[in-house]
C-alpha cells in the first residue's frame, strides 16, 4: 500500500509539473514560430536559463525571419547570368596579375560587366535567389592559379598569360616593366 502511494504522489507531482509548464509556455502562442522554434523556446522557458525580456524578443526575432519578405531580383534572361558568370573569370586574373608580373586594367575591365545588377545580386546572395553562383568559373580559375603558383612559379606568368589569352581576358593585361640598376 505504502509503494502505491509514493507513486501516486510521485506521478500526482509530475503531472503538476507538466501543466504547470504547459500553462508556463501560453506565452509563446501569440507568436508564429516553427517546431523547431517552439521547442527551443520551450526549453530555455522551463529551464530558466535566460530572462523572459530575452525570451519575447528572441520569439519575435524568430517571427520576423519567418516571414516571407519580397526580395527583388534585377531583371535578367539565362544568357545574362551566363555572361556575367564568363565576365567575372576576369577577378582572378586581376588578384594574380602582379604576381605574375602584369598590371590589370581594372577600370576597363569593371566597365566591361554586361550585367552590373545581376553581378552584384549574385555575389551578395551566391546561389539563394539565382540558380547559379556568378562567382563560379572565377573561383574554379582562382584555384587553378594558385596550383599554378606554387607549383611552378619560375613558369608562372607564361602559364598566367596562355590561360588569360585563352579566357579572352589578356586585353585588360599589360607587362610590368622591369627597371635594371
Amino acid at each position: 500500500m505504502k509503494l502505491k502511494s509514493v507513486f501516486l504522489f510521485v506521478a500526482l507531482n509530475c503531472s503538476f509539473f507538466y501543466a504547470h509548464a504547459e500553462d508556463h509556455l501560453l506565452w509563446l502562442d501569440q507568436y508564429e514560430l516553427t517546431s523547431v522554434q517552439r521547442e527551443t523556446l520551450s526549453r530555455w522557458t522551463i529551464e530558466e536559463k535566460f530572462p523572459n525580456s530575452f525570451l519575447h524578443k528572441t520569439a519575435l526575432a524568430f517571427q520576423n525571419w519567418n516571414q516571407k519578405q519580397e526580395v527583388y531580383i534585377p531583371e535578367h534572361t539565362s544568357q545574362d547570368i551566363q555572361d556575367v558568370i564568363v565576365w567575372a573569370e576576369g577577378l582572378a586574373f586581376a588578384t594574380y596579375a602582379a604576381r605574375a608580373g602584369y598590371t590589370f586594367d581594372q577600370a576597363a575591365y569593371e566597365q566591361d560587366c554586361p550585367n552590373l545588377a545581376i553581378y552584384n545580386f549574385g555575389y551578395a546572395t551566391e546561389t539563394m535567389y539565382l540558380n547559379e553562383d556568378v562567382l563560379q568559373k572565377a573561383i574554379s580559375t582562382t584555384t587553378f592559379l594558385i596550383f599554378a603558383a606554387a607549383d611552378s612559379s619560375a613558369n608562372f606568368s607564361q602559364i598566367y598569360f596562355e590561360k588569360a589569352e585563352e579566357a579572352g581576358f589578356s586585353k585588360y593585361l599589360t607587362p610590368n616593366q622591369i627597371v635594371s640598376l
